[in-house]
């Protein structure tokens, strides 16, 4: 909902100047429960997930946290208050979406 209710708050113009920005696009794959995206970020190509967080969860290797008292928890500790989180949202009929990202290196992009 945090996501979305920014994308809203976007004017029609800056939502388009967001939208050039994806390089290239994987529809949604039923069996991977997961779609896809190559996207230019501040002068880099990321590849950007989104689908189920049981479907991204044995993929993530970092957990982003905006509370710095978090960071020094291990990845399996991370990855549990986020399942925990996932959870609770989605008993409360709430549908959840996980995103990840990893930055691409130079020879996995079509420039490179």
């Amino acid at each position: 909902m945090a996501v979305a209710r920014r994308w809203l708050s976007l004017s029609p113009g800056t939502l388009a100047a967001k939208q050039q920005n994806i390089s290239r696009y994987f529809a949604f794959d039923v069996d991977k429960r997961r779609s896809a995206g190559i996207i230019n970020h501040d002068g880099r190509q990321l590849f950007v997930v989104k689908g189920g967080f049981e479907a991204l969860q044995p993929m993530v290797t970092a957990v982003g946290l905006t509370d710095s008292s978090e960071r020094d928890l291990p990845l399996q500790g991370q990855l549990a208050d986020s399942e925990t989180a996932m959870r609770q949202m989605a008993a409360q009929g709430l549908r959840v979406i996980a995103v990840a990202f990893r930055p691409l290196a130079a020879e996995e992009t079509e420039d490179g």
